[in-house]
């Protein structure tokens, strides 16, 4: 990046390590000394930055030793660093001191001894003498010299956009330096090692060591270039893109990345155990996933554990992909993740389930990426040729994507077609005769309103045949509690023998590692039933002649409200005049006829446009600064486009006890469910400590009941 940008990269860690050694500089004042003693004594926090005298004596050492030149004038960018490295960094920081300013009284004898002790250290390192530092005497010598930092940040925005990059990798590394050091942490592995090797124990252990690399998983061992990966649900996509990873790491981080939290969770309990626990976890409630990992850590170990996973630290992360995509937004934690995505690996996973506006935001993050040394594999059961195309085109992969022709002629599951002009509800009598004769049904349908109708009516019909058991029929949609859901998860991913039965909307449809004997579902476009059909006979060893039957049934009228009718029926249209027994190659050439006609290539080259234009306007008025939740919301800084609004809310029948857990905010998050906010449902309180409850009934069995609408639901998924 130096070398690129024209900046010597000798000043560039000479400066690095003194805005590290300097950051604390502003610790020794009376004033804060005193703070300290107070809080020993009494607890009570000390309402001092610190932070803002530190940066006055950086900004003079790091001046005289110029990196970027803005307006004519020393650009502190160090400084910004120092100011920033305990909050979010804006244009209004330090505003609520202006002219309140005690005049610091400096402890000039110890910092004058620290002072020293940094610069022996400095010529040990870097052969030559750092400048002495000057005390301040007034508080305007330290706030004129913040205001000065801040001036020439706006001024920056234009003058040298690359001044922004810099700064994400100089924060990133010193955040490293002040973290561990604050750990006591002497050592660190900022790469895994022994990848395939780690890969192999692990399936050693599940097969008693009966496995073989197909032919996907060889190619991607042996390719050394960005890459699109295309084999069906099942198949070992995960273990493939581990290869490839193996074969690229050369001491560089993995980060994988995943559209949903619910498959974040399991990709994150997969990879740690193949890693021995080396794995971050970052999406908005992994602070409760891993508190839940380690019930028994003392609450400091916890914190920094969370702390450098959030940041994208550790060996290997596991994340949803828009924490990485809202670094392109000087959202949250930016600087850090940016840094720490540069000299990378990226995963992405189901890439085919990102609508366009969000695909043309991974398009953006990955050729910003790609000058500081990162490549990138791309994975799907199902990516549509116009998509595949898109990606190669715009992302300029060289490497032709990796599939297994194999896989062309098999076929897992018989469609039946019998029942599409049939509602779901239609087929329970069929759902209860499987059942009794021990086999595990799944149960698909396109909303939570229609899942929990069926699912009512099932327990009646079972309660009459006498075949009643909470323990083998389960209801999953997004309308659980954090808990629960996790526990239906859970459940799902190791039935017991048996009959089972559950039902579904389509959050079963993406890397929950489930295998069903039957499957009943209502229509959807084929890309997403082509999903469906992975959740049963994942292995193909099942039903008669290696296949299981799926039975089709008419999709109610609000899953139109989730899917295009036009889609739909134009699925239908295909399906149908395939027959019965599609293999994998034909369902593909019809995912690729059904999006050719929809006009699908545009409507990515839109949504291209579209985020282009977004990454533009933030970095263009932000620059270094990071956005609060305001700005964001009003410069439509978003990862996802939606046609409703949902909120993160915490059932009234948890209200009790999680006011209770005031001091362990990341308990609460297994409370909490995403409400549907519409004009005319009035349901949520907003307190003032930041919680938002919801007067809606709750049942760990059925989910949320809205008290007045209970058709609000059919809008969630």
């Amino acid at each position: 990046m130096c070398v690129a940008n024209s900046v010597s990269e000798e000043l560039f860690w000479e400066n690095l390590f003194l805005t590290v050694a300097t950051h604390d500089y502003g610790k020794g004042t009376k004033s804060f000394q005193k703070k300290i003693k107070d809080f020993k004594e009494t607890g009570a926090v000390a309402e001092f930055s610190h932070s803002l005298i530190s940066g006055y004596f950086t900004t003079q050492i790091c001046s005289s030793r110029e990196l970027f030149i803005v307006s004519g004038l020393p650009f502190p960018l160090e400084a910004l660093v120092v100011y920033s490295h305990h909050s979010r960094f804006h244009e209004e920081k330090f505003q609520e001191y202006k002219g309140t300013l005690r005049d610091p009284e400096v402890c000039d004898e110890q910092l004058k001894e620290l002072d020293d002790f940094i610069s022996e250290e400095f010529t040990k390192r870097f052969g030559k003498r750092k400048s002495a530092i000057v005390f301040p005497t007034t508080s305007v010598e330290y706030y004129h010299c913040f205001q000065r930092a801040n001036v020439l940040s706006r001024r920056a925005r234009k003058e040298s956009r690359f001044i922004r990059d810099f700064f994400a990798l100089t924060k990133g590394i010193f955040h490293y330096c002040d973290w561990y050091a604050s750990g006591q942490i002497k050592s660190i592995s900022y790469s895994l090692n022994g990848v395939k090797e780690s890969v192999e124990r692990e399936l050693a252990g599940k097969t008693g060591g009966n496995f073989r690399w197909q032919g996907f998983q060889k190619s991607a061992s042996h390719c050394s270039e960005d890459v699109i990966l295309h084999v069906p649900t099942g198949k070992g996509k995960t273990e493939a893109a581990l290869l490839w990873a193996d074969k690229n790491l050369h001491g560089r981080k993995l980060i994988y990345l995943l559209p949903t939290m619910t498959t974040s969770n399991k990709m994150w309990e997969r990879l740690n155990r193949i890693f021995k626990g080396n794995v971050g976890l970052v999406h908005s409630t992994s602070d409760f996933l891993r508190h839940n990992e380690q019930p028994d850590a003392a609450d400091w170990e916890f914190c920094k554990h969370a702390l450098i996973d959030k940041a994208f630290m550790q060996q290997c992360t596991v994340s949803t992909i828009d924490q990485l995509l809202t670094a392109m937004f000087n959202w949250g934690r930016w600087e850090i993740r940016l840094s720490n995505a540069v000299n990378s690996l990226i995963v992405v996973d189901e890439v085919h389930a990102y609508e366009p506006y969000t695909v043309g935001l991974l398009v953006c993050l990955m050729r910003y990426l790609r000058q500081f040394n990162v490549q990138t594999i791309l994975m799907s059961a199902t990516m549509p040729k116009m998509l595949t195309e898109f990606l190669i085109t715009n992302l300029g992969f060289s490497s032709t994507p990796i599939t297994d022709p194999s896989f062309d002629e098999s076929c897992r599951v018989v469609l039946e077609y019998e029942n599409l002009t049939k509602t779901i509800d239609s087929c329970i009598d069929r759902v209860v005769e499987d059942f009794a004769e021990g086999k595990k049904v799944l149960v698909i349908c396109n909303t939570v309103g229609q899942s929990k109708e069926f699912y009512k009516d099932l327990k009646n019909r079972l309660f009459d045949a006498g075949l009643d058991s909470h323990h083998r029929r389960m209801l999953l949609h997004s309308q659980f509690v954090l808990n629960d859901r996790i526990a239906k998860e859970n459940i799902l991913e190791s039935l017991p023998s048996g009959g089972f039965i559950a039902v579904t909307t389509q959050v079963v449809e993406v890397s929950l590692d489930v295998d069903f004997d039957v499957l009943h579902t209502e229509m959807c476009p084929l890309d997403a039933l082509i999903q469906r059909l992975g959740r049963v006979n994942r292995k193909g060893t099942k039903g008669q002649n290696g296949r299981c039957p799926v039975y089709l049934y008419t999709p109610n009228p609000k899953s139109f409200w989730i899917y295009s009718k036009d889609l739909i029926e134009t699925s239908v249209e295909k399906l149908c005049r395939m027959g019965s027994v599609i293999p994998e190659r034909e369902q593909r050439n019809l995912v690729d006829e059904l999006y050719a006609e929809v006009n699908y290539g545009q409507m990515l080259e839109n949504g291209l446009i579209q985020a282009e234009e977004i990454v533009e306007k933030v970095q263009a008025n932000c620059s270094m600064y990071s956005l609060s939740a305001s700005e964001k919301e009003l410069m439509q800084a978003l990862t996802r486009q939606s046609d409703y609004v949902t909120v993160d809310a915490i059932p009234n029948r948890f209200r009790d006890w999680v006011t209770k857990m005031s001091d362990k905010r990341w308990r609460r998050a297994g409370c909490s469910v995403r409400i549907p906010v519409f004009k005319d449902y009035n349901c949520l309180d907003f307190t003032e400590e930041g919680l938002v409850f919801a007067a809606v009934a709750y049942d760990s069995d059925l989910g949320v009941g809205f008290i007045d609408r209970d058709d609000i639901a059919h809008r969630m998924i």
